[in-house]
């Protein structure tokens, strides 16, 4: 099976006949160690699943429905079509610009729009395979369920629960934004952290999808980051 998948990932990405030994020697454990921090905060949210769910039904409608406003900034259609727009801008204006300092600003642009954009592509994918092959029941299952109850390799969206798309989604976004503008990470992580809670307020997640989502996130972006070859913070910053 690893065998096929380092095959598939040879034929999709040009890459040559070593890319497993490559991949493993680009791969930096130190950069992963947060991951241990959203794993144990995953293992915490395990524990409160069913309380934080029953707590989110005693809220009142007009939480609910702001939190239900909300919610939408998690799609992903929004953050895939913008980060995917100022790609294809750079890139053209990188092949139009004759100034080569200019070229090379927007190629550089145009490196690191695209790997925000594949950031969040990938681990969406991801999610969605993670989903349907755990298949988790979804808080509207609770009272035939519970909170842990799993029918793995399902097709129904229903039992489809972890983790959540749309916390997977912003974290992303957000990780990867910060890896340009580390300035910024705790805005970017508090806002990602609102947008997804407010699936566990509307009673469409429970926390845990919420943590599993968020730690998915962080070890694909930190991965891609390491395969990418992203290495200066800051957009502006020359290379």
């Amino acid at each position: 099976m690893e065998k096929w998948l380092v095959q598939l990932v040879c034929i999709t990405d040009g890459a040559p006949k070593n890319f497993k030994m490559r991949l493993y020697r680009n791969f930096n454990l130190k950069d992963f160690w947060p991951a241990l921090v959203w794993l144990l905060i995953l293992s915490l949210a395990l524990t409160q699943d069913a309380r934080v769910f029953l707590w989110s039904q005693t809220l009142d409608r007009d939480t609910v429905a702001f939190f239900q406003r909300i919610t939408q900034v998690g799609h992903a259609n929004w953050m895939l079509g913008s980060t995917l727009l100022v790609t294809i801008t750079f890139f053209f204006l990188a092949k139009a610009n004759r100034n080569q300092d200019h070229r090379d600003k927007f190629r550089q642009l145009t490196h690191k729009s695209g790997f925000v954009f594949l950031s969040i592509t990938g681990a969406g994918v991801i999610a969605v395979l993670l989903k349907y092959l755990i298949g988790r029941a979804r808080p509207s299952q609770f009272m035939e369920y519970g909170a842990y109850y799993l029918s793995p390799t399902t097709t129904n969206s229903e039992l489809a629960s972890f983790p959540s798309g749309h916390s997977t989604n912003i974290f992303a976004l957000a990780f990867s934004l910060s890896v340009f503008f580390p300035q910024a990470r705790v805005p970017l992580l508090l806002f990602a952290s609102g947008i997804a809670f407010s699936r566990v307020i509307i009673g469409e997640h429970f926390l845990s999808d919420f943590a599993g989502g968020a730690l998915l996130a962080y070890v694909f972006v930190t991965w891609w980051k390491q395969r990418a070859k992203i290495t200066k913070p800051y957009v502006g910053e020359s290379g």
